[in-house]
């Protein structure tokens, strides 16, 4: 039994020491106010990590890859104070192996430590409504959903921003449409991961219609959110719930990391970020709009939505 224990506690030192380290990390506090503050999350660039303008929250999230709302515990200070990192990483390092390596700077720089427990995690879940589901067994071989073109935009004389969004979707089972409609309806209705509780199997096709947040109060009667459309059009119900998912506790965390090594300066400083090729031009009037409107559920051009 002692030997057992033995190589036991041999084996898991031996795994603390194999856990990648950034080669040397540049680790401070933002200069930039919380309010003007844009953080893309980590990137790869030129032979270093880079993640600048991020909470701890925010480290948490892409070290250990878990959603926020899946992190318990900690001090209010995580989610507001902000933190610069740039960090050498060795030539060929991969995303994966640059968050594991994160794992490590936020144990050795600001004394993390964290438990994985299961905690109550609001979601909204995809179940089967009062009456039976109206989705329709899947009748072709193509796969996923695609926008329904309005001709003139909508209905009547109604703006193209006004209009519902239309898509019809095929071959999805019922996972993949609680994907879908996460992705599809985006952050204006959703602001939790959406999870399938339907146990329907098979593959479905349908169509479903609703109105964008942004157009929902103005058109009154006629709008129809997300969760009135899955209900009525397909017989679904959404619903936000706590459900036991993993999470990841808290136990301890510094508000302030220990100091950089002095070569840090000189062998961790960034060129200045440029394009290696750019064009500019003026968009040419009545031109559709290509590009996603920065509003959740707003619509790309006439009939189009964004996040799909």
């Amino acid at each position: 039994m002692k030997k057992m224990i033995v190589v036991g506690l041999y084996a898991a030192g031996f795994a603390i020491c194999q856990q990648p380290k950034f080669e040397l990390a540049d680790v401070h506090s933002s200069k930039t106010t919380r309010s003007a503050a844009q953080n893309f999350g980590g990137v790869l660039r030129a032979g270093k990590y880079v993640n600048r303008d991020v909470t701890m929250l925010g480290l948490i999230e892409a070290a250990y890859k878990v959603k926020k709302d899946a992190i318990a515990g900690g001090p209010g200070w995580m989610a507001s104070d902000l933190f610069d990192i740039i960090a050498k990483v060795p030539e060929g390092t991969k995303m994966p192996e640059a968050n594991q390596m994160l794992q490590s700077l936020l144990a050795d720089r600001f004394k993390l430590v964290v438990t994985h427990e299961t905690h109550p995690v609001p979601r909204y879940v995809l179940t089967v409504g009062k009456g039976a589901s109206k989705l329709k067994p899947a009748s072709g071989s193509g796969q996923g959903c695609q926008p329904v073109h309005q001709s003139g935009g909508g209905r009547g004389n109604e703006s193209p921003f006004m209009s519902n969004i239309i898509v019809d979707c095929h071959n999805l089972t019922a996972a993949e449409i609680a994907n879908n409609l996460h992705q599809m309806a985006g952050a204006g209705y959703f602001d939790h991961d959406l999870i399938d509780d339907t146990k329907l199997s098979g593959s479905f096709d349908f169509r479903l219609e609703w109105t964008a947040p942004v157009a929902l109060v103005a058109k009154g009667a006629d709008g129809i959110s997300i969760f009135d459309a899955v209900d009525k059009q397909l017989g679904l119900k959404l619903e936000l719930k706590d459900v036991p998912m993993p999470a990841l506790v808290i136990e301890s965390v510094n508000r302030k990391p220990t100091a950089n090594e002095p070569r840090v300066e000189k062998e961790l400083a960034l060129e200045p970020a440029k394009f290696e090729e750019a064009s500019i031009k003026p968009a040419a009037p009545g031109d559709p709009i290509t590009g996603c409107a920065t509003r959740a559920g707003a619509q790309c051009a006439p009939g189009v939505p964004c996040a799909i």
